[in-house]
């Protein structure tokens, strides 16, 4: 008849200890894989409930509504050296003063930029910190 194979003896790779190891951080890795789900699904949940009670803008809408009540403001405080010119009698050296101020002012208004994060930049940072503190709690 045919011959018989040898059977091969088992040899494991990884000792009992190893093994109960790397089981325990798999498990843990699927629980913080299932946690990072039940995140994104709750996330998108409340961006949903978000746009449907009207809470979520458009950034140009914001920025055209930024621009509409900025621009009375900034109109009420390019008036004020004549405002004041007149209602106090300034000397035109006082009144230039004056108006060297308010212009200092309007320079560094006109500095102030408005940065509004995109829904995919929240949610980047939002999944960065999320890791950064998974990792920090793993390397701890």
């Amino acid at each position: 008849m045919g011959r018989k194979k040898k059977e091969e003896v088992f040899q494991p790779t990884m000792s009992a200890d190893e093994i109960h190891t790397r089981l325990t951080e798999a498990k843990v890795r699927l629980t913080e894989a299932r946690a990072v789900s039940e995140a994104v699904r709750a996330r998108q949940a409340q961006l949903a409930y978000d746009r449907e009670c009207g809470e979520l803008v458009y950034i140009s809408s914001a920025m055209s509504e930024f621009d509409a009540k900025l621009a009375p403001i900034m109109a009420l405080f390019r008036s004020l050296p004549p405002l004041l010119s007149s209602s106090l009698a300034l000397t035109p050296a006082q009144h230039k003063i004056v108006q060297e101020a308010v212009d200092k002012v309007l320079q560094e208004l006109d500095q102030i930029e408005f940065h509004f994060e995109t829904s995919e930049e929240v949610d980047a940072r939002a999944s960065a910190d999320h890791t950064s503190k998974k990792g920090k709690k793993i390397r701890g």
